[in-house]
């Protein structure tokens, strides 16, 4: 698991506090563990979005992704700005939310 995750590595350690992780810095390191082994891994909407992710996904199948869906795990993300770029901003915050992953590639987990 990624070691910076935010405040979900809180909730993760919470609510699975009897769990051993293997924690990685590197991302490209991270790249590696998961490319030559089969642990089983944590993946949000927000996985998808990386490269890496969804390429690993297709290319082997026998990779275990824990899909995050808990209601407890969700968090609010809010884009703050000044009022005189509110104009130039709005546009880009739209397109972000229309793209913005809504679903995992294995959700029928």
């Amino acid at each position: 698991m990624m070691r910076a995750i935010g405040p979900w590595n809180d909730i993760i350690k919470y609510e699975i506090a009897d769990a051993k992780f293997m924690y990685q810095d590197d991302r490209e390191a991270f790249a590696e563990i998961t490319k030559y082994s089969r642990f089983p891994f944590f993946a949000t909407n927000l996985s998808q979005a990386d490269p890496f992710f969804s390429e690993q996904i297709k290319a082997d199948t026998d990779l275990v992704a824990v899909p995050v869906s808990d209601d407890r795990a969700q968090m609010p993300i809010y884009a703050s700005y000044l009022l005189s770029q509110k104009k130039q901003l709005t546009q880009l915050i739209r397109d972000l939310q229309q793209q913005w992953p809504t679903t995992l590639p294995n959700d029928s987990h």
